[in-house]
Parts: C-alpha cells; sequence; structure tokens
C-alpha cells in the first residue's frame, strides 16, 4: 500500500466513530440531514437545468450558486455520517423517497416556490439536528452556520425575488 494511502486510511479511521451515537434518534436525524441534503442538491440542479422564460439567467445562476454550496454541504453531512460511525448508504435510492418536485419545467415563480420550499424543508432538518447534537460543539457550529447562511437566503434573496 502506497504510504499516502496509509495516512488517509489511518486518519480516517482516527474519525470514524469519532462520537457514540448510542441514541437512535441521533442517528436517524444524522442520516436524514444526509438524505435531505442529496434531495436538496438535485432538486436544485433540476431547477437550474429546467427553469424557463425571460428570467431564465436569473434563476439559472441562482440555482448554481445554491446547488454548488449545498454539494459542498452534502460531502460534510456525508463525512460527519462517517465520523460517527454510520453508513452513506446509496443516496440516489433515498433521493427518490425524498424529492418533493413536479418534473416540470419552471417558471419564474414556480421556480422561487421551489427553491423556498426546498430551503424550509433543508432548514428545519439542520436545525433540527443541531439541536440533537449540542453536546458536539464542533459539529453543531458548523450546522448553526448553514442555518444562518440558508435562512439569510430565503428571508433576504428569495423574498426579494419574489417580489419581482
Amino acid at each position: 500500500m502506497k504510504p499516502v494511502i496509509k495516512r488517509l486510511n489511518r486518519s480516517f479511521k482516527n474519525k470514524v466513530n469519532k462520537y457514540d451515537l448510542s441514541n437512535q434518534d441521533q442517528i436517524n436525524k444524522l442520516q436524514r440531514a444526509f438524505t435531505i441534503t442529496n434531495s436538496v442538491r438535485n432538486n436544485l440542479l433540476y431547477i437550474h437545468w429546467n427553469c424557463k422564460g425571460d428570467k431564465f439567467k436569473q434563476i439559472h445562476e441562482i440555482t448554481e450558486e445554491y446547488y454548488d454550496k449545498v454539494n459542498k454541504e452534502f460531502d460534510f453531512m456525508a463525512e460527519l455520517n462517517l465520523q460517527h460511525g454510520l453508513s452513506v448508504g446509496n443516496p440516489c435510492i433515498e433521493y427518490f423517497k425524498e424529492n418533493i418536485l413536479d418534473n416540470a419545467p419552471y417558471e419564474y415563480q414556480d421556480a422561487i416556490e421551489a427553491m423556498k420550499s426546498q430551503l424550509s424543508t433543508y432548514i428545519e432538518v439542520l436545525t433540527d439536528l443541531s439541536k440533537c447534537l449540542e453536546e458536539f460543539r464542533g459539529d453543531q457550529s458548523v450546522l448553526d452556520d448553514m442555518i444562518a447562511y440558508w435562512t439569510k437566503e430565503l428571508d433576504y434573496k428569495l423574498g426579494r425575488m419574489d417580489m419581482v
């Protein structure tokens, strides 16, 4: 085995089971957050690809910005699950269970409403997970930053776009 791979494996083993999650509620919330993050990521990408109308560029750009951010958060959620000794499974299977968007092209107002719905659900799941992990300040701090960012985006940016 190459030295770099050995180091990575050793580092990964140190992170696995970082916390003892004996509470099934915590485990369920971690896995649900992973699944919802994947669902939001995929749904934002779907809106990005399928927006249409005279404000196409505005929706196309904001969904790309949001997708990029959620994609990084999806990686964080996967790592958080793995650090807690949980499997990340196949997110594609879970996505279809959690997918809440209609598979149709999105006009401006429909796209705004779909994004608001996605982000509201996402904020609720992140908040629930943050409360559940209160004893793990490091992870909770990251989650709180994510919640603050998405709450601001939902209230300010999407709220202003809704008025247009």
